[in-house]
């Protein structure tokens, strides 16, 4: 084999080749800012005019960018059964959060239709994308507004889009007029909030057959599974519950439906409290909704007297009966369900607090955002994640009225203990179990001890 000596023309042009790309990438990196997510995350608010500001929580250091206003509008492309159609969303009023290692984005998607501040009771709810079909079924069945935050990290976000895309121009009315969307992610899970202004450049250009429904579409990702993301249940809880544009909120969970004509009746209750017709409640207090269960197949009750029949003919239980019985065992409970008030009316069943054996009830109630939030260390998977919001409501000597004639019901299927998933979930169950000690002992010192609680 023969070795041919390398010519200098040939040395050369290596050295100047390597001497330029050196070059370009110390261009490239001056060119372009990188923002570490562990450092100094960037954030965009949008506002009116000439007021952006950058919101942060827990005293984290944000710089912030100045960007054009967003348009009114934009059109993402999509085919409905015949011919094309545009979904016409705003995108213009939304803005953005850091908070702890999450983005938080409030009012991505706003109802078009938004009561005034006394006019309504707005509910409040949260998912992931594989619940996110209920909100459909709530607002049908919630007359007022719908305030949902949904936990979209990673792939899961395009696939969160598509859905609330599909809602919107397939689903019921109420979906476009009533329900407005936030949306949250981890921060080294997610895009840059200015790629949200263009929706388009997450989930591309798809189409929507709404004759063919949503399974057309082929929606999935097992994101949250791979990086074995637990679930931020309370601080969606929070971030739906403290955008609510109304006096009263509803805190719920989406697969639970509730009764119809809660809010026109509800709010001629308070006008009666208020006028003195009703005896006005003299502590603190929230209004407490009774929860059920039905057989699968079995259609959710809308009225209590469907409600009645169904327990009757044992196709319907007390939530959770099965499964943490004391956690929804609220007073004379088999009494209330024998009380049957007229169908226009709302009342209150019965007076209560939450004291022994009560202290591990976890109602569902409407109150007001004056009630303390729910902590966000506590997560879904760890289960427990309300009890120590109504430890807290204790101490301060809340009052739980019960009513006489407002349900919920969990969408269909009875819950039964799931020894896998149980094992699945006994590590969050145990930091959920040491979070909650410690979180009670600040209250106490926070709050005083009281007595029973």
């Amino acid at each position: 084999m023969s070795v041919f000596p390398c010519r200098s023309d040939s040395k050369l042009f290596i050295r100047f080749f390597v001497v330029f790309n050196v070059l370009l990438a110390l261009f490239n990196i001056l060119s372009f800012r990188i923002t570490p997510y562990n450092q100094k995350p960037c954030i965009v608010v949008t506002g009116d005019g000439e007021n952006y500001t950058a919101i942060t929580s827990h005293s984290r250091e944000v710089s912030w960018v100045r960007y054009p206003q967003p348009q009114a509008e934009r059109k993402t492309r999509i085919s409905g059964t015949d011919k094309s159609q545009n979904i016409k969303m705003t995108f213009e009023n939304w803005t953005a959060e850091v908070h702890g290692d999450f983005i938080l984005v409030k009012n991505y998607i706003s109802a078009v239709s938004l009561p005034g501040f006394n006019e309504s009771v707005t509910l409040t709810t949260q998912g992931t994308y594989p619940y996110l079909h209920h909100a459909e079924v709530l607002c049908g069945r919630w007359d007022g507004p719908l305030s949902v935050a949904v936990y979209a990290p990673g792939t899961d976000l395009p696939v969160v889009l598509k859905i609330i895309f599909f809602l919107q121009q397939c689903g019921n009315s109420c979906v476009s007029r009533n329900v407005s969307w936030h949306l949250v992610y981890d921060m080294k899970f997610g895009p840059d909030v200015e790629e949200l202004k263009n929706p388009e450049n997450i989930t591309g250009v798809f189409s929507i057959n709404c004759t063919a429904g949503m399974e057309a579409l082929n929606l999935s990702s097992n994101f949250r599974k791979v990086h074995k993301l637990p679930y931020p249940i309370n601080l969606l809880r929070n971030l739906a519950r403290l955008q609510a544009k109304t006096y009263y909120v509803l805190p719920s969970d989406i697969e639970l439906y509730p009764s119809v004509n809660i809010v026109s009746r509800f709010l001629q209750l308070v006008a009666r409290e208020k006028s003195g017709v009703t005896p006005a409640p003299p502590a603190p207090h929230v209004y407490h909704l009774p929860i059920f269960e039905v057989k699968t197949n079995v259609p959710a009750p809308t009225t209590k007297e469907e409600l009645v029949s169904l327990l009757k003919e044992n196709k319907a239980i007390f939530f959770h009966k099965w499964v943490c019985d004391q956690c929804q065992r609220f007073p004379r409970r088999d009494e209330w369900v024998k009380v049957l008030p007229g169908n226009n009316t709302l009342g209150v069943f019965q007076v209560t607090k939450r004291k022994p054996p009560l202290t591990a009830w976890e109602p569902i109630y409407i109150g007001t955002n004056n009630e303390p939030l729910y902590d966000e260390r506590l997560t879904w998977e760890g289960k427990r994640d309300k009890m120590s919001q109504m430890y807290e409501l204790c101490l301060l000597n809340y009052d739980v009225y019960i009513l006489d004639n407002a349900f919920l019901v969990h969408a269909p299927g009875i819950k039964r203990i799931d020894n896998n998933d149980q094992k699945r979930r006994m590590p969050y169950i145990a930091q959920n179990n040491r979070v909650h000690s410690r979180i009670l002992k600040y209250l106490k010192t926070k709050y005083g001890d009281r007595k029973g609680c």
